[in-house]
């Protein structure tokens, strides 16, 4: 008598990756970010959205949870301690049930200044990839001189040093260690072009960083 063997497939995982931004309102990162995500849910991927503003954002599909956790200061020390305190409701909003059901994350992205600052001081800060969608220099030093662009420089480089980058370009990397000083963890460049061409493999490249 022969005996058959059977396998019975186990489906994997969707991905499972979660953005902080500081806003999805106008301008061309919340754009780029937008577009970024619907793609991914068109692939099956399962993603989250902490904005950290309560501003009019553009609509996503309706299976990308997303979440408003804002953080107005009403205080001097509060305006002074922004980011921590900021970066304590983030924790808090990571514990809730419906963030937790759909962790643990493979892929963790923050995205504009405001998010890099909360995001470094709380438990992503290490695992987090920090997202630059503009010229470091123009952005950060444009407008500065002496000693508060000296200051300025150390700030930048305190906050992006020895972290996971991406940028839009290769020079934006290669402007960060001229002008700062800043040599990140691991760093990538990518184009809306590298997304869509490579976005069909998103669970090995998440793997792999």
């Amino acid at each position: 008598m022969s005996q058959s063997n059977t396998s019975s497939h186990v489906p994997e995982s969707p991905l499972s990756i979660l953005f902080i931004m500081d806003h999805l309102d106008t301008g061309g990162a919340p754009i780029v970010v937008r577009n970024l995500i619907k793609e991914m849910s068109a692939q099956g991927v399962r993603v989250t959205l902490l904005l950290l503003s309560s501003r009019p954002r553009h609509e996503l599909p309706d299976d990308v949870l997303t979440i408003d956790v804002p953080f107005a200061p009403t205080s001097l020390y509060q305006r002074l301690r922004r980011y921590h305190l900021h970066a304590k409701k983030i924790e808090a909003t990571l514990e809730s049930a419906p963030v937790r059901e759909r962790g643990p994350f493979d892929l963790v992205m923050a995205h504009l200044h405001h998010a890099h600052q909360v995001v470094s001081r709380t438990s992503l800060a290490q695992t987090s990839w920090y997202c630059l969608h503009s010229d470091p220099v123009s952005a950060f030093l444009g407008n500065k001189r002496g000693l508060a662009r000296r200051i300025k420089k150390y700030k930048v480089k305190r906050l992006y040093h020895g972290r996971k980058l991406v940028t839009v370009s290769k020079e934006m990397l290669n402007r960060l260690s001229a002008h700062f000083g800043i040599h990140p963890k691991r760093a990538s460049a990518y184009s809306t072009h590298w997304i869509s061409s490579t976005f069909g493999n998103w669970r090995t490249r998440a793997s792999a960083i």
